[in-house]
């Protein structure tokens, strides 16, 4: 916990909020469904906070909503927390909440089974979609023009909705396309080396809506499974003191016979 804490400290955390994320960190590390250690764990928490505007005095919230989507669907922890290091910033920057963000790594995750490539490909689509407000950009003006054709609205009050909230709005109308406007729009909204990742999320954003709600609704889900986890601890530090000390007993009880 200690070398948690000097990393939360070092990223300019003061003294008190260090020791409350330290603590936060190191029940990720409990719960995480792949071994981290106490620096990997307070890296990719401060990464979340500053990407997404999480104050300090929230950050259970990332743990949270990473452990129960892990649980509920067909994704490891270890493969939202490596998507999210590598996507947060630029979902962050197209208006997504990180709940939104794990849902959408979660559904093009669990059809392509490499979270590295996900979290690519969705930064590759959040990318693309910020060219619309370039007048200069090619891409951009077929990209409008693909939401003008399905009847989807970009912008709201005048200004671009979020990534999560254009993409729910084509997944609606996504079922009425032929295969080649699909692959058309797949492959301009993500470029071609991300087709497949752009086909997998339209195919499963049911399932990015249900993580992403999920996840707001996982409070207490990594401090219940810690207390489990330090429960099963217990109860196997105990047995191994008990069979210890059976052991000392019966070595005593020898001696004593002789």
């Amino acid at each position: 916990m200690v070398e948690a804490a000097t990393n939360f400290r070092k990223n300019g955390f003061n003294d008190e909020d260090s020791a409350t994320l330290a603590v936060v960190a190191s029940k990720f590390q409990n719960v995480a469904d792949e071994t981290i250690s106490a620096g990997e764990s307070a890296d990719f928490i401060i990464s979340q906070l500053i990407a997404f505007g999480i104050e300090a005095e929230n950050a259970e919230r990332i743990i949270d909503s990473i452990n129960e989507v892990s649980n509920n669907f067909s994704v490891s922890s270890g493969d939202l927390s490596k998507a999210l290091g590598v996507v947060a910033s630029t979902s962050g920057a197209m208006g997504n909440s990180m709940e939104e963000t794990l849902g959408i790594v979660t559904a093009i995750t669990e059809q392509t089974r490499n979270a590295s490539r996900a979290a690519r490909g969705a930064n590759s689509i959040f990318a693309n979609l910020v060219q619309v407000l370039d007048d200069t950009s090619s891409n951009g003006k077929k990209i409008t023009e693909i939401f003008k054709d399905l009847g989807v609205e970009m912008y709201e009050n005048g200004q671009l909705k979020s990534g999560f909230d254009l993409l729910a709005g084509m997944a609606e109308k996504w079922g009425t396309l032929d295969s080649n406007t699909q692959k058309y729009i797949a492959t301009t909204l993500a470029g071609t080396n991300q087709l497949n990742n752009f086909l997998a999320l339209m195919n499963n954003f049911d399932h990015a809506i249900d993580a992403t709600e999920t996840a707001m609704n996982s409070a207490g889900s990594a401090s219940e499974e810690n207390a489990r986890a330090m429960e099963s601890l217990e109860a196997k530090t105990n047995a191994v003191k008990a069979s210890f000390e059976a052991l000392a007993n019966s070595v005593i009880d020898s001696d004593l016979v002789k």
